[in-house]
């Protein structure tokens, strides 16, 4: 509109001087030449048309100059008018600087309105250009998402999208709703998402992370490479990892299990979660982790268990050697006195002995399956000991 009004002014300008020209009778006139307000001289002598008075101090505003530069200050008001462009290339006056500042001015300075909702605002050939507004979808479907002016992007939990009594976690939906913080380790879990697991680091803190797949007794290198309910833990007697179940009491373990193996943190401080000892089968040594032996034991409560350990955990002993107790017999190997002597020896064991002893795939050539006189079952089977009955 400012443009507009000053261009008006001169047009009118320009309509006087025509009158002027008809009221001296068609005469002709010398020519009367502007200054830089857009007016006649008036009888003032300009600077930029005979070099000895300033432009009456003003800027240029509308009007062009006749090619003619500015000779004087501009009163600190810069050009802006038709010709600015034209002043900046030849002003030779104290001007000059104030022409350049405002004619190089960055057209986009004000593109950003300041509102990080509607996106970053662009600057296009000299024009302000709308940017794109935020997509504030977190992708959790029971976040409330919302952008503000002040703080972008807001993304609110919101439990009534979450069915029954589960709660809804800003970064992993609905979960469980449970009585631990963040989360409950021990089976049955509570507190992670769906597709997680609640883990027990070395510091004794629970925190939910991805769900891992090794089963117990399973060989493993790392904690999350357990799946929820297990622990890596180096088993008895070296350092070969396997995963082992979290309890607190024997219910939670599995059938000739119990939870007695205790656990520290990193400073070495007992925690108060245990896991449970792997089943597995003396006679076969299967169901342990590679680097692995089965062996028997007695719990704290004297039930029979088997568990997992390392051969570091045993001796070398094997069939018919003197011993005077288990660890010095090999693994898959119990140190007893068959037939009832004295004389205890290392023998091997078997599965499923009959009240007349005979052959077995688990025992040699020259040996036969024999009860014994404790009861052992483990996992519904009967074990008894290979033995040549000399």
């Amino acid at each position: 509109m400012r443009t507009r009004s000053l261009f008006l002014i001169s047009l009118l300008g320009l309509s006087l001087v025509f009158a002027s020209a008809c009221a001296n009778g068609g005469r002709r006139q010398p020519p009367m030449l502007l200054n830089d307000a857009g007016e006649t001289d008036a009888g003032e002598t300009d600077a930029a048309e005979d070099g000895a008075l300033p432009d009456s101090d003003l800027p240029d505003v509308s009007a062009p100059d006749g090619e003619l530069p500015d000779a004087a200050p501009d009163s600190d008001t810069p050009d802006v008018g038709v010709d600015a462009a034209r002043d900046a290339a030849i002003d030779v006056a104290a001007d000059v600087a104030m022409d350049v500042a405002v004619d190089t001015a960055d057209p986009c300075a004000d593109c950003d309105d300041g509102n990080p909702c509607n996106g970053v605002e662009r600057c296009v050939a000299g024009s302000c250009m709308p940017g794109t507004p935020l997509d504030c979808d977190d992708g959790v479907a029971c976040t409330q998402d919302r952008c503000e002016r002040a703080t972008g992007c807001q993304h609110t939990p919101d439990d009534g999208f979450c069915p029954g009594s589960d709660r809804c976690d800003a970064t992993r939906g609905c979960v469980e709703t449970c009585s631990e913080s963040p989360c409950r380790a021990i089976s049955p879990q509570c507190g992670c998402g769906a597709g997680e697991g609640c883990y027990l680091s070395s510091a004794g803190t629970t925190s939910c992370q991805d769900a891992g797949s090794v089963g117990e007794g399973g060989a493993c290198d790392s904690i999350l490479d357990c799946a929820p309910g297990l622990t890596c833990s180096d088993l008895q007697g070296g350092s070969v990892g396997a995963c082992h179940r979290l309890c607190s009491s024997n219910t939670q373990c599995g059938a000739d299990t119990s939870c007695e193996l205790r656990l520290a943190d990193a400073s070495g401080s007992l925690l108060p979660e245990r896991m449970c000892t792997i089943q597995c089968d003396p006679a076969t040594l299967s169901g342990c982790p590679s680097g692995g032996h089965c062996f028997v034991t007695q719990d704290e409560d004297d039930n029979w268990i088997s568990h997992c350990g390392t051969a570091s955990m045993r001796g070398t002993g094997g069939a018919g050697q003197s011993c005077t107790s288990s660890t010095q017999c090999q693994p898959g190997f119990i140190c007893l006195a068959p037939g009832g002597g004295s004389n205890r020896t290392c023998q091997a064991w078997c599965r499923n002995p009959r009240s007349t002893p005979s052959s077995s795939s688990d025992c040699g050539s020259r040996e036969d399956c024999y009860e014994i006189s404790i009861d052992i079952e483990l996992n519904g089977t009967t074990y008894g000991i290979c033995w040549d009955g000399d």
